[in-house]
């Protein structure tokens, strides 16, 4: 769906700051900067739900009212029609193939933000929220917030934007609503507690009364002694939950003072579940929507005794929205729906959206003629354009079967000079089978970059002598170098289990280097650091908070290892690079290099066909590191990591520092890292190029390279200056790599604020 922000600036110097600007070393341009994230497609491949529907009544669900097939009419050109659903008053538009599941009126967005040490003056009795209780009778509960024309009582800092923007700011507790009545009146709050404890005792009697019987009906004996179980915990759980709402969703331990909240306020709007997303829309003229993808989603919850009525999403990424509903069975409604799509095992929307375009959904007739993800990377033109076709001096493996090798490519190159037997006890020594593979040649000193895996040295540090003979052959200049993304501690705990890396001793005239990247746990790890840092309510030490995440340390690691690969190839000197199996750090570095040294993969389409090339070509795995199909609420994997999107952040690093030297505007950098959670296209789903190939022939999805050239016109900048740039050839880019030099990307600021940047 098209962001609301579509149109806001994407040159950092003309983007307004978020927050009050402080002297900052890290965040570029002061606090916070706003920068437009990515749409999650194009109106052009919409179908706007503009039919009728049933009247609608106020935080009740809804569900859509499709056209039945036979009342379809069949167009001019013999293309059925898309089929609409109705959503009045919200303009969401839906992409083929999703379908509209559920829709909650008066969802208000909670928003937390970062508080004054001036003492605030309460909420103002006729904005603050009155009862979410379910048993509220006929009272209408009061709204969340208030379009005014001059709004009062406003949050500090840029929140405080969000007044001019026509909101009437709610600062009352969203998590203790139950106390908060239109007369203020004790009696009254008394009365509705006594109500809710009488309902809920009401509910917990029947719950135990149908759990009896249903356990003994299908299960004698034992299925008596299970149902009445659960009926004596529905029966408890109900009466317990509706005296804690009476007492306003929160319960005190004996000597327990509330000290402090976290301060924030509520967005009244719309919450709509489809099959692809989970969309809120402001209410009023406004306009705020934003997405978030299933695909994306960690986590869907509520707090079944403090907050019931409040939702909790995680994502993948940095997002971490809340929404309040009007009462609790809304709040589990919602999470159950959601819960039904995976409810057959892994679920992706992928292949059901390139499904409904194949149908005659799309307008675009270039996406209706797609059968499969077309290959961008191709091997042959790539070795052409590189001098990697010479014959005399470099040999293509044949991997069309992916027998020896089935992470890498259906070709690659090795060094002339090679034979099978080599190749075969290569595919033995190096872990994986992920064996030296030429990816770049250096135009003027003819140095090569070869990615592989860690060697299979063991404690002996054993080296096969098919390996001794590569580094042999694709040794130029004095020494040759190998360059082992791992620290030099967790490389030689690899040794142990049989692995390791490589002895120099057994290679004359060749340097190890360790790179001290971390693994992907500790990227996992500092990315969720980082999304606390990027939420609005982020404290004032910001520049502490980001220090503590590591996440720009990490960034300089990388950079660092790639300036000192650029300029040893520059030299004329040959590198290999490793992690452990080849496919997270040993991507990073590859491609990174080819950045700094090569100008073809700083436009458009070559930077494209290089993340094809490195990233999908020769094997990330991205169905493991996104958790591709997993619902929330599953054990989140051990090897999720965002390792992909720590790479795009490194690329931006050098983009901010040489825009010139690029093509693309830094709008391009953000669709991709958008894209990579939107699960919309199949891109990003798949371990290898086998899987890629096996996958898309039984079940094809549409190709995100192929969306981007059809708009590179979007992403192209005007400051690019091309001749120099083309011009730079094999010359390494200038750029700064130290911690201290780099900038919090807007991107992730972007991700984890979608509303509040807006009025930054």
């Amino acid at each position: 769906m098209a962001s609301a922000h579509a149109g806001l600036p994407i040159d950092a110097s003309s983007t307004p700051t978020l927050g009050t600007s402080l002297a900052s070393p890290y965040v570029q341009s002061g606090r916070k900067t706003s920068s437009s994230f990515s749409d999650l497609g194009d109106y052009d491949e919409f179908t706007e739900l503009n039919c009728c529907m049933t009247p609608e009544k106020p935080n009740l669900f809804n569900k859509p009212h499709p056209i039945h097939e036979e009342n379809e009419r069949v167009n001019e050109d013999g293309t059925i029609p898309v089929r609409h659903y109705g959503l009045h008053g919200t303009g969401i538009q839906l992409f083929p193939g999703e379908v509209l599941k559920l829709r909650v009126d008066h969802a208000a967005y909670i928003v937390y933000y970062k508080p004054t040490t001036e003492p605030e003056s309460p909420p103002d009795a006729m904005t603050q929220a009155s009862s979410s209780s379910s048993d509220s009778g006929t009272e209408t509960p009061m709204p969340l917030f208030e379009l005014t024309p001059a709004a009062s009582n406003l949050p500090p800092k840029s929140f405080g934007a969000l007044g001019a923007a026509g909101y009437t700011v709610v600062k009352g507790d969203c998590f203790q609503r139950s106390n908060a009545t239109r007369s203020g009146s004790l009696g009254r709050g008394f009365v509705r507690a006594t109500t809710q404890v009488g309902s809920a005792l009401f509910k917990g009697t029947s719950t135990l009364i149908n759990q009896t019987y249903e356990g003994t009906a299908n299960g004698g004996v034992i299925g008596f002694a299970m149902g009445l179980g659960r009926g004596v915990w529905g029966f408890g759980s109900h009466t317990v939950k509706g005296a804690f709402r009476g007492v306003g969703h929160m319960t005190n331990a004996v000597g327990e003072v509330v000290l402090g909240m976290d301060p924030h306020f509520s967005l009244d709007g719309t919450l709509v579940l489809t099959n692809y997303r989970i969309v809120w829309t402001s209410a009023g003229s406004t306009g705020d929507t934003f997405d978030i993808p299933l695909e994306s989603l960690v986590s869907i919850d509520n707090t079944s005794v403090t907050a019931p009525h409040v939702l909790h999403l995680e994502c993948k990424h940095l997002l971490r929205p809340q929404f309040a509903f009007v009462d609790e069975e809304t709040c589990v409604s919602f999470i159950e729906a959601t819960m039904r799509l995976y409810s057959q095992g892994p679920y992706s929307f992928s292949t059901v959206h390139f499904n409904a375009i194949q149908t005659g959904t799309a307008i675009d007739p270039t996406d209706a003629e797609e059968t499969s993800i077309p290959a961008l990377y191709s091997s042959q033109e790539d070795y052409e354009r590189l001098g990697l076709s010479d014959r005399e001096r470099w040999t293509l493996v044949n991997n069309e079967t992916y027998a020896l090798f089935p992470t890498y490519p259906k070709s690659f190159i090795v060094p002339a000079g090679f034979t099978d037997q080599d190749i075969v006890e290569l595919s033995a020594y190096r872990s994986a089978s992920r064996v030296p593979a030429v990816v770049w040649l250096h135009p003027q000193t003819k140095a090569s970059i070869c990615r592989c895996a860690q060697p299979c040295a063991g404690l002996s540090g054993y080296a096969a002598e098919a390996d001794k003979k590569i580094v042999a052959l694709l040794r130029t200049g004095e020494n040759f170098h190998f360059f082992d993304a791992r620290s030099h501690i967790a490389a030689a705990g690899n040794f142990a289990q049989g692995k390791g890396t490589e002895d120099v001793r057994n290679y004359p005239n060749t340097e190890l280097h360790h790179c001290d990247i971390t693994n992907i746990h500790g990227v996992r790890s500092s990315y969720k650091a980082l999304a606390t840092v990027c939420q609005p309510n982020a404290s004032d030490n910001i520049d502490l908070l980001l220090q503590r995440t590591m996440w720009l340390s990490h960034l300089s690691s990388i950079l660092v290892a790639a300036q000192k690969m650029s300029e040893l190839m520059c030299k004329g000197e040959s590198v290999m690079v490793h992690c452990s199996d080849g496919w997270d750090r040993t991507s990073q570095l590859a491609g990174l290099v080819e950045v700094l040294l090569d100008p073809y993969y700083r436009t458009i389409e070559g930077f494209l066909r290089l993340i094809d090339k490195e990233w999908c070509s020769f094997g990330h795995m991205f169905r493991w590191r996104l958790g591709i199909g997993h619902g929330p609420n599953t054990e989140e994997s051990g090897e999720q990591s965002p390792v992909f999107v720590q790479w795009l952040d490194c690329i931006w690093q050098v983009w901010r520092q040489v825009p010139w030297a690029f093509e693309f505007t830094d709008q391009l950098l953000v669709t991709i890292y958008n894209h990579v959670y939107s699960g919309l296209f199949g891109t990003f789903q798949y371990n290898c190029e086998k899987e890629q190939r096996d996958r898309e022939a039984l079940d094809p999805t549409r190709s995100l390279w192929k969306y981007l050239l059809q708009r590179q016109e979007a992403y192209r900048q005007s400051v690019y200056q091309e001749k120099e740039s083309l011009a730079m050839v094999g010359q390494l880019l200038e750029i700064r790599v130290s911690e201290s030099d780099l900038r919090l990307w807007n991107a992730h600021i972007a991700c984890a604020d979608p509303i509040c940047r807006k009025y930054a």
